[in-house]
């Protein structure tokens, strides 16, 4: 009974303690193994000098190349709120990909009489042509504590449908275009609202998007041919593109800013061309149709430091030109020419003028350096943190956190890269 006594250590307990602390530093060191890197020395190798390992998830961490660490930070769930990643998951996970469940905007089993009360405020915005034509529509006590009931039970009503494009604004609000929804959804907690398109509305199908410095929001519509330009309470403004009752551009889809410029720049998909306009809508140049260079069939754009990346043939190649369009670098994606298949890629910029596309048949993000060396890749197929299905658009802010809209899990999901270059310029 000694070694209980009061005032004296247990000998065993001293190998007890030893066990646990080296056992725990080993847990440690297994938990946190990273993928094989080179072996160069800094002097050999190039900064992103690792090859491109298995697809994984990314929750909360994984180290992204030889210099940067991807942090997972959360996500906009459907709902439409933020959810941050949870503290104590690990960030590497062998288990195989989760599948993904039919995404609805509302429980089947609650009928359309009950309010699910969604985030999002509505702005309806329908063309001047036409006026909106609501019933006024009472409701009880009795039936606001129903639907009280069944809203606890159910959750909210989604906002989010099928997320396309995704840009952030100066507030650091996050402003999403989602074809299911025909909306353009401005994320901001109990401020969130949205811009309702469709048939009789200023924008009938809302596709790409991007904001000016004064936080005006700007979104494509390439079923009737011209830009949306609102403010940035959702109020619309007016129309770029359009002359009398002719417009511009063929089919307008993916968008740029230059902020400082204040310059706008559209690509016109079956023109083969990009628009550089001003914020009124006047023409200042057009590049494209090799003038200075050749595009086949763009699709996206992306811009930071005075460079433009265009996503053209499919989804095959990339492009990086200057803000006149002279060609700086162009390198091949690894894809086949398959316009419909690889319509929707999202593409972006970082800091280190790193190229990022979203890839919809591998559920991936892709990254490639200016040269076209693709040295890293996250994310998979499956709904859990860092998991993918079918993502579009990729978004990289001034303080390096990547959006990135993961379309058929109806949410997009928000990285932060630490180690990035910090230049001073801002994302589109």
């Amino acid at each position: 009974m000694k070694s209980f006594s009061v005032g004296r250590f247990p000998r065993g307990s001293v190998f007890v303690l030893l066990f646990c602390l080296f056992g725990g530093l080993i847990t440690a060191q297994d938990n946190n193994a990273q993928p094989a890197f080179s072996k160069r020395t800094p002097q050999q190798a190039r900064p992103c000098d690792v090859p491109i390992y298995k697809q994984t998830k990314a929750s909360p961490a994984v180290q992204f190349d030889c210099t940067r660490q991807l942090n997972y930070l959360g996500m906009y769930s459907p709902e439409g709120e933020f959810r941050a990643a949870p503290r104590h998951s690990r960030w590497y996970n062998e288990a195989a990909p989760t599948p993904i469940p039919s995404q609805l905007r509302r429980p089947a089993a609650v009928p359309p009489s009950v309010n699910l009360m969604p985030l999002e405020r509505v702005v309806e915005n329908y063309d001047a042509r036409y006026r909106a034509a609501k019933i006024a529509k009472g409701e009880s006590r009795l039936v606001a504590m129903r639907d009280a009931i069944i809203r606890f039970a159910y959750g909210r009503e989604r906002a989010l449908q099928a997320p396309q494009h995704v840009v952030t604004d100066s507030r650091g609000r996050v402003i999403i275009s989602d074809h299911a929804a025909a909306a353009v959804h401005v994320l901001d907690g109990k401020m969130s609202f949205r811009i309702v398109g469709g048939p009789h509305h200023n924008t009938a199908l809302p596709d790409g998007i991007a904001v000016d410095a004064d936080d005006n929001i700007y979104v494509s519509d390439p079923v009737r041919g011209l830009v949306g330009v609102y403010d940035p309470n959702g109020r619309f403004l007016y129309h770029i593109g359009k002359v009398d009752d002719e417009t511009l551009f063929e089919m307008p889809t993916g968008l740029a800013i230059d902020k400082a410029g204040k310059r706008i720049y559209v690509l016109d998909t079956p023109r083969n061309m990009i628009m550089v306009m001003d914020f009124r809508g006047a023409i200042l140049n057009r590049i494209g149709r090799g003038k200075p260079v050749e595009f086949n069939q763009p699709t996206e754009i992306a811009l930071r430091d005075g460079a433009l990346a265009v996503m053209d043939s499919g989804g095959a190649r990339i492009q990086l030109v200057d803000l006149e369009g002279n060609l700086i670098s162009q390198f091949k994606t690894g894809l086949y020419n398959e316009p419909q298949t690889n319509r929707h890629f999202g593409i972006a910029i970082d800091g280190d003028q790193n190229v990022y596309m979203s890839n919809l048949k591998e559920s991936t993000v892709k990254v490639f350096d200016s040269k076209g060396n693709a040295f890293s890749i996250f994310g998979r197929y499956g709904q859990q943190d860092g998991e993918f299905s079918s993502p579009s658009g990729v978004w990289i802010d001034t303080t390096s956190r990547i959006y990135v809209a993961d379309t058929n899990n109806s949410r997009v999901q928000v990285f932060q890269l630490a180690g990035v270059g910090n230049h001073s310029a801002g994302t589109n």
